[in-house]
């Protein structure tokens, strides 16, 4: 008898054969990329990170982050300062020039999938989706894609 794993796995493996399988990849993913050069010493940040900055910039101490929402965190960082100093400031934390995709983001890439969904501000799964040989991506935004508050969306081209 198959564990539940399996069968999951079963189920996902005939999907994807299928074309009828979606993912959607979040900020985790982008720790997998790879830094352009050998002087960058960290991996791709992640919201919390990016969180801490602009409560250093609002002047939020440390023992009131933890209650914060993300989203209001920023929000009120755009109403302080405006929306171009929100987007300066996540173009400078979250470095999208610095990483490059590396192999998993080629190898999620090139899997058939019949979407892939976004949330993330770098643009590491466009550049590894021109990298797929078998079929092409097509990039359907959603919304003005980087570093505006967005989901993009990925499908295959026949």
């Amino acid at each position: 008898m198959e564990s539940m794993s399996e069968l999951y796995i079963d189920e996902i493996v005939s999907s994807l054969l299928e074309h009828r399988a979606a993912v959607l990849v979040g900020a985790g993913f982008s720790r997998n990329a790879d830094p352009v050069n050998n002087t960058i010493q960290s991996k791709m940040p992640m919201w919390n990170e990016l969180i801490d900055k602009f409560c250093d910039k609002l002047g939020i101490d440390d023992k009131h982050r933890k209650y914060l929402n993300t989203l209001t965190v920023a929000q009120e960082l755009k109403e302080s300062y405006g929306r171009p100093y929100l987007e300066k400031m996540i173009r400078t934390v979250m470095d999208n020039d610095a990483y490059e995709p590396s192999d998993i983001h080629v190898s999620l890439m090139n899997l058939h999938w019949s979407d892939v969904f976004t949330t993330n501000y770098d643009t590491l799964l466009e550049r590894a989706a021109k990298k797929v040989a078998d079929y092409k991506y097509q990039l359907n935004k959603i919304a003005a894609r980087w570093p505006a508050w967005a989901v993009a969306q990925f499908y295959v081209i026949d």
